[in-house]
């Protein structure tokens, strides 16, 4: 070889463009996809050749997971959260605006998430998963703008045991319940829910009810289970009430007897949109006292606030509202009974 057909060798060599090492991860997928498509078609088709071909490529890129066990973290475009001490998590998939969301619930171990249920969650009401994830606890899906939420039951009214855990960047967000050991007690009858603008039932429906812009608290009445309860982030309260009655609940106790005696209560009267003027409440013990309407006037329901001083006496035995009056704009005056 003469030094001419070197130096040509040469220069084509060092000119020679280097080889891409770079790693092309979408590439990767595609061809793992192909290759699992092919996979199934090879397995329709009965041919052994090509089954065992596509199977020695299939595994140069691993076995796909079997069964429903996946790697802890949530799928691409969902949003997680675990909860329990982190034994069980909580999955949303991506849906458009308004349609249901696909939830599903995992218990995890060692890094691991083994599926338990699936089911679907609609905007702006509460679902419950379709069987306990534990002994005992109830599992929802709930609105994200969601504040408080009361779980009632046939004998009792419970309150949330755990703090709401946002699904981020969703609308809903998943919350527990402990549920009382008595069957009848743990039966779910409904579960009010609250948020910046008043209650809820579990439909979504909108209950009776009024905020407290000072403090956050949220007034709400059932009337079909005939409860009346005050609601805060921090904690609530509630009470039902005698049929026939207006619905109503004491608020303070005169401290000094050992009799009941009420110092003030929150009544609700059933003004029909009207607007309710000189309301007056009348107690046991002869004494009348005015009322402060709560929330915008004209609702169908309107709640009210009365409270009395304190006889420089302790009274003897029990002191309560018995009857509300009021007088609606075209000045008819209306009385509502207050029963014990």
């Amino acid at each position: 070889m003469s030094d001419h057909e070197y130096d040509d060798i040469h220069d084509l060599l060092v000119r020679a463009p280097a080889p891409d090492l770079t790693y092309d991860l979408s590439a990767t997928l595609a061809t793992g996809r192909r290759v699992r498509r092919r996979r199934r078609l090879a397995a329709v088709s009965g041919g052994v050749a090509a089954l065992a071909a596509v199977a020695i490529a299939f595994g140069a890129f691993g076995p796909l997971p079997g069964g429903n066990t996946q790697p802890a973290g949530p799928g691409t475009g969902s949003s997680s959260t675990e909860i329990l001490d982190y034994r069980y998590a909580v999955e949303i998939g991506p849906s458009g605006a308004g349609r249901p969301a696909i939830i599903t619930v995992f218990s995890v171990d060692a890094g691991k998430r083994t599926r338990i249920d699936r089911w679907t969650a609609k905007p702006g009401v509460i679902t419950e998963a379709p069987k306990e994830i534990a002994p005992g606890i109830l599992l929802l899906v709930a609105p994200a703008r969601a504040r408080t939420f009361t779980l009632v039951t046939e004998s009792d009214v419970i309150r949330a045991i755990a703090d709401p855990k946002p699904l981020v960047g969703t609308d809903y967000q998943v919350v527990t319940f402990a549920l009382p050991t008595d069957t009848k007690a743990a039966t779910p009858s409904d579960i009010i829910w609250t948020d910046a603008t008043g209650a809820f039932d579990q439909a979504g429906k909108a209950l009776p009810s009024v905020v407290n812009p000072t403090t956050g608290e949220v007034l709400v009445l059932d009337t079909q289970r005939r409860l009346i309860m005050s609601q805060r982030p921090d904690g609530g309260s509630g009470s039902d009430y005698p049929a026939g009655s207006t619905p109503w609940t004491g608020d303070n106790f005169d401290t000094r007897s050992s009799s009941i005696q009420f110092l003030s209560a929150t009544l609700v009267i059933p003004t029909q949109g009207l607007t309710a003027k000189d309301v007056t409440v009348r107690w046991n013990n002869g004494i009348s006292t005015n009322a402060t309407t709560l929330g915008k006037p004209g609702s169908e329901w309107t709640f009210l606030h009365t409270e009395r001083t304190a006889s420089p006496k302790v009274e003897t035995g029990e002191v309560y509202p018995t009857d509300v009056e009021w007088t609606d704009p075209s000045g008819t005056r209306h009385g509502e009974p207050v029963k014990r």
